[in-house]
């Protein structure tokens, strides 16, 4: 999937230079040294192990600006190395975008938008908190399996006047975890702990539309109408598997986004989804934004389907809600607190299905500093537990980082 997602980005800048007659390329080569410190490496109730841990995480982002395509890319590796634990493991992301305005010369107003990216390593965290490269597990946090995440997209926008926009977008997405293998803990503890925890792989197919009319200066109106398929399957390695499962989910929602003051901005979209022949259930999305004298506070707040992370195939309900607060410390540091809920529950497609309930809670805050225009470092603290009905992934974490990372934007054409 890497060199897919290489092979696409490169074709899509060189399609774009084809057709731009001025352009400019930006490269941002980044290197990351971070030493850690966890009390429940693998996230486990009854096998607690502690470990430090170093990451070294090479990178390289590729901006592409054109009169006919503008186009951006990144990756990152991370090489682990444990003290205790033999968990060396590699991870890795890789993502890309690409916008085309010269679709403009072809009808005014039409725009598209292409997505890739796919997403390798020891754990998906619980929550994402919107930072790039960083894959969230819909708010629940599994045992140390590595997983697989691929994502592509496709979005066409038109604009039907000066005040009304509509875009169709499909989106596809698939999940594949690693069995947990007990055995490689023998090294480091006495007891094999249990764990009766089967991982679902899973896949989306989702087709939705958006309308989106100014009302005033202040207030825009939204109809979001969607249909989104999920397929659960057993991974290959499972001791039981099953064939796969087919769940269909309709929605259909309206909303308003409202600037209520330059730095103040709230947005909402109410809704139904039915999952096949399941009776209808509400959805909401819920969206704060405050841009302060010297930081910025988000909130975020999501009631809709999802895949159950792994624990269930049955389509999940889930309620999560996410904060995020940055405060500058002069020109050159800042820091943030962070704060995520989640409550998950499956929505069972027959009488013997059993019933999952996942609630995870998560605080955080941590320090940044800009040392040099090319060099920065951070240090950060995380807590995270988790309470479950029907799966063993109970468990609580302390985590402890602190980073240096190198980054130097280089301007191949001007």
């Amino acid at each position: 999937m890497k060199r897919l997602v290489c092979g696409v980005s490169l074709g899509i800048a060189l399609l774009g230079g084809a057709r731009a007659g001025h352009a400019a390329v930006t490269l941002t080569p980044s290197l990351s040294v971070a030493e850690y410190y966890t009390d429940n490496l693998f996230f486990l109730q009854y096998a607690k192990v502690g470990d430090f841990s170093t990451s070294v995480s090479p990178g390289l982002a590729l901006a592409y600006e054109g009169r006919s395509m503008t186009f951006d890319a990144s990756y990152r590796g991370t090489q682990e190395y444990h003290q205790r634990s033999a968990e060396n493991r590699y991870s890795e992301s890789a993502a890309a975008h690409a916008a085309f305005p010269w679709l403009e010369s072809v009808a005014t107003g039409l725009t598209l938008e292409l997505s890739a990216g796919v997403n390798r390593g020891a754990e998906l965290p619980a929550f994402s908190y919107d930072e790039a490269l960083r894959e969230g597990n819909e708010g629940i946090q599994l045992p140390r399996v590595e997983a697989v995440r691929k994502r592509a997209g496709a979005v066409l926008g038109y604009q039907w006047s000066l005040n009304t926009t509509g875009t169709l977008a499909y989106q596809f997405s698939s999940t594949h975890f690693e069995p947990f293998d007990l055995a490689r803990l023998a090294d480091i503890i006495d007891v094999t702990p249990g764990l009766e925890v089967q991982m679902q792989d899973s896949s989306v197919r989702d087709l939705s539309a958006e309308l989106r009319h100014r009302w005033s200066e202040l207030l825009t109106l939204t109809l979001r109408p969607g249909r989104s398929v999920t397929t659960f399957k057993s991974p290959p390695e499972a001791l039981f598997e099953l064939p796969p499962d087919d769940r269909v989910t309709l929605r259909i929602s309206g909303g308003a986004e409202y600037r209520m003051s330059p730095t103040r901005t709230v947005d909402g979209n109410l809704g139904v989804m039915a999952i096949e022949d399941d009776r209808l259930r509400l959805t909401m999305d819920l969206g704060a934004t405050e841009t302060l004298r010297d930081g910025k506070l988000t909130l975020r707040y999501h009631r809709g389907a999802g895949t159950g992370g792994g624990v269930t195939r049955n389509v999940t309900l889930t309620q999560r809600l996410t904060a995020r607060l940055v405060k500058n410390l002069g020109t050159r540091a800042s820091w943030n607190a962070l704060v995520g809920y989640s409550r998950t529950f499956s929505i069972p497609e027959r009488t013997t299905d059993r019933l999952v309930r996942v609630s995870t809670y998560e605080l955080g805050a941590g320090l940044d500093w800009s040392l040099l225009s090319w060099l920065s470092a951070s240090l950060s603290y995380s807590y995270l537990t988790q309470r479950t009905q029907g799966v063993s992934i109970e468990a609580e974490r302390n985590l402890v980082a602190i980073s240096l990372t190198a980054a130097a934007p280089w301007r191949v054409i001007r």
